[in-house]
């Protein structure tokens, strides 16, 4: 079981790493800068082993659970250096002091990156402080880890991004336009077309958030997905008064016959 446990721990690793790539490959896709990228991509490992620490000193162990918590937490991680790089670069452009740039464009969204970040932890914050139920202990490993890493992205985006942007040379002048401007022109058109069609969007919306009912109530719910189950667990019934050794030894006699067809029933472990 053991190893079972170290190999679902190094095949969710391994996911996380690939989730991590690709992460960083979206935000070249959007940002179209090789510097920008790879400023905005440091605040995830910085992130993650900062997190690490923290659940050291709290006496957490890296567990499945808490894994996922890491996982989920790489894609949001980039969230707040990308507004607040993208802010400073806009600032760039018309303040020719990079210092004051950098210290305007921070306070400006600084608010907002605090507000979006809160109200995505809050939302676990229940589950953390909740020490009641399997299912509550269980979600507070995923719940900790993730929070735990919010909070830590929020500070670097406002403390170690800022500065690092603002020492190096910004080309953001000389960016080509791309498929990005046109999805940014046919967002604009839209964005103007729900303006000026306020009852029209509205209804739209409402309905749209109703409509969230409909799937809600067919939807089946269980405590957990159904899965194939690749486990049999065998239970032993002692009807009289046996030694340990006598019923050791009935035991054996089971093992033995399934280690020695392993290969004829696919078992992986006993």
């Amino acid at each position: 079981q053991g190893e079972a446990v170290v190999s679902s721990l190094n095949e969710l690793l391994k996911a996380g790493l690939f989730g991590a790539v690709l992460a960083i490959v979206i935000l070249f896709v959007f940002l179209r800068q090789w510097t920008t990228t790879f400023i905005v991509a440091m605040a995830v490992p910085i992130s993650l082993l900062v997190t690490l620490a923290f659940m050291y000193f709290l006496n957490m162990s890296l567990n499945i659970l808490s894994m996922v918590g890491l996982i989920l937490a790489v894609g949001m991680l980039v969230d707040n250096a990308v507004v607040v790089s993208e802010n400073i670069y806009r600032h760039q452009r018309y303040i020719p002091n990079k210092n004051q740039a950098t210290i305007t464009a921070v306070n400006e969204v600084a608010l907002a990156i605090t507000a979006g970040t809160s109200t995505t932890a809050i939302v676990f914050l229940p589950n953390v402080l909740n020490q009641q139920g399997e299912i509550s202990l269980q979600i507070k490993h995923v719940a900790t880890s993730l929070c735990i890493a919010l909070g830590v992205s929020l500070i670097l985006a406002q403390t170690i991004v800022p500065l690092i942007i603002s020492k190096i040379k910004s080309s953001q002048n000389n960016i080509k336009y791309t498929l990005i401007d046109r999805l940014i022109g046919q967002y604009k058109r839209a964005l103007n077309w729900l303006l000026i069609h306020r009852k029209t969007s509205s209804i739209i919306i409402i309905l749209v958030l109703l409509s969230v009912a409909v799937p809600f109530t067919i939807v089946k719910k269980d405590m957990f997905p159904s899965q194939e189950n690749r486990e049999l667990r065998l239970f032993y019934n002692v009807n009289d008064s046996y030694t340990v050794e006598r019923v050791v030894a009935a035991v054996d006699i089971v093992e033995e016959f399934l280690f020695s067809n392993q290969k004829k029933f696919k078992i992986e472990s006993v």
